[in-house]
């Protein structure tokens, strides 16, 4: 049995003035039992969300309150990566400070952890909650994708997880500098447990997270964990060989029966084998870049 003394829960903000200390009150009420430090990361906030993280005093809550300030907006994943950085020899929760992941999990995350052997627990979405069709539909073709190409099963995973130590080492030795958090842990293959929980509303503000984001994270996810995109070239040089070879036969068909163009049959010939030398070569140095 493993005994969590010091936990730090990771908070990543962007434009979330109406939540920030909202989120601290409501944990205040929930029974944490090990050491509790709230890391609070201000991802380059245009709104008032620093100055009330500053206006924070420390004499207002039953635990310790530390905070970091990005000097723009560096995206979730840097935030999530500078939070961990932070963690020395403690474990950790990663949280979303909008208040749609529950705090009353926590608890049961910890119980969950110190009862089993487990370095890592999932808190796992049994549904999306109120999506828009659309966003659900961009979701489920992501994971979808990324399930094919990396053979990572991601669906309905979230952010919000509990890290022992030994998993925040392991993932700081990864050096990774294209980050895809949720993909990078599950990638360490080590021993976790996913625990279940309901979508909250969200009682302020919209979420941040638009499509321009998503597609960006969606890139650096699929070219991160798997070598498929590389091997499309290669195909591509082939599919073009059996071309050239086939419209080559029928080119000097024409020629023998008299029927050729003069010149153009060289011309095709020449194209198509040259093209498919070309990305077959490239496949094969894609291949060892891979």
């Amino acid at each position: 049995m493993k005994t969590i003394y010091d936990l730090t829960l990771i908070v990543p903000l962007y434009n979330e003035q109406e939540n920030v200390l909202t989120f601290l009150k409501e944990l205040r009420t929930i029974d944490i039992r090990p050491n509790l430090s709230v890391l609070l990361i201000n991802d380059g906030s245009t709104d008032q969300t620093w100055n009330k993280i500053t206006s924070i005093k420390k004499s207002d809550f039953n635990f310790k309150v530390e905070a970091i300030s990005f000097s723009r907006n560096f995206g979730k994943e840097s935030a999530l990566a500078a939070g961990l950085t932070h963690c020395q020899n403690t474990a950790a929760i990663i949280i979303d400070g909008d208040r749609q992941h529950p705090l009353s999990l926590i608890p049961t995350m910890i119980n969950t952890y110190e009862n089993g052997d487990y370095e890592i627990i999932n808190a796992t979405k049994r549904s999306r909650g109120k999506e828009s069709w659309l966003s659900k539909l961009q979701s489920d073709f992501f994971y979808a994708s990324l399930k094919t190409l990396s053979g990572q099963n991601l669906k309905n995973h979230s952010d919000f997880k509990l890290l022992s130590p030994f998993a925040i080492n392991s993932w700081k030795k990864l050096g990774e500098s294209n980050l895809f958090f949720r993909g990078n842990i599950g990638w360490l293959g080590l021993r976790s447990k996913n625990i279940y929980f309901e979508v909250q509303e969200r009682t302020s503000g919209n979420t941040k997270f638009n499509l321009t984001e998503k597609v960006s994270l969606s890139l650096t996810s699929i070219t991160s964990f798997s070598t498929i995109p590389l091997k499309i070239t290669t195909l591509l040089g082939v599919i073009f060989f059996i071309f050239a070879f086939l419209l080559s036969a029928e080119a000097l068909i024409t020629i023998f029966t008299g029927n050729a163009e003069k010149g153009f049959p060289t011309v095709i010939f020449l194209i198509l084998i040259t093209g498919s030398c070309i990305l077959t070569s490239l496949g094969i140095i894609e291949e060892y870049l891979s």
